[in-house]
């Protein structure tokens, strides 16, 4: 599966999947990457994010160092295993990277918007994925509906990002 590059498609695959959590109770997960401080090769980097999420059954749109991942009939918790999953490969990998600014850290940052295994209900996550002391934490600011989770473009915590423009 390639990358998007457009949000029409991505928008209506996530209005399509929220409309069978509403009305068939089938799970969903929209995941937000970003990765900031990292020099490296895009294309390396973009097949271990096509590799770490299930390529076949996701929908993913891409805006320079930043991913968001529609996964369709998965919940949050699954989403969350992905995204750990991806932050150690990533860690793994960056140390082959040459030409690494030692005062840029690389950052990779990840929000959760999704169907709790347990509850049922949609629920918000905010992961660090590269800070393992700090693995995860429930937002207190976290958006009411799936609308405002698509049109909250600008990440909390990062340094030097460009938003993934998205119109809803």
């Amino acid at each position: 599966m390639n990358f998007s590059k457009t949000s029409k498609k991505f928008l209506s695959q996530s209005a399509e999947a929220y409309y069978k959590f509403e009305h068939h109770e089938i799970p969903f997960a929209a995941v937000k990457i970003y990765i900031c401080g990292l020099e490296c090769d895009w294309e390396k980097l973009d097949d271990i994010v096509r590799e770490n999420f299930r390529s076949e059954n996701d929908f993913f749109l891409k805006s320079n160092t930043q991913y968001a991942i529609l996964m369709q009939n998965t919940t949050l918790e699954a989403a969350e295993e992905a995204t750990h999953r991806l932050g150690v490969k990533l860690r793994l990998v960056i140390y082959g990277f040459k030409n690494q600014d030692s005062e840029r850290r690389p950052f990779l940052s990840a929000y959760i918007y999704g169907v709790g295994e347990a509850s049922k209900k949609l629920q918000f996550r905010y992961l660090d994925a590269f800070n393992s002391f700090y693995p995860k934490k429930e937002s207190e600011k976290w958006p009411t509906s799936f609308r405002e989770y698509l049109k909250r473009l600008e990440p909390l915590k990062t340094r030097d990002h460009k938003p993934i423009n998205i119109i809803v």
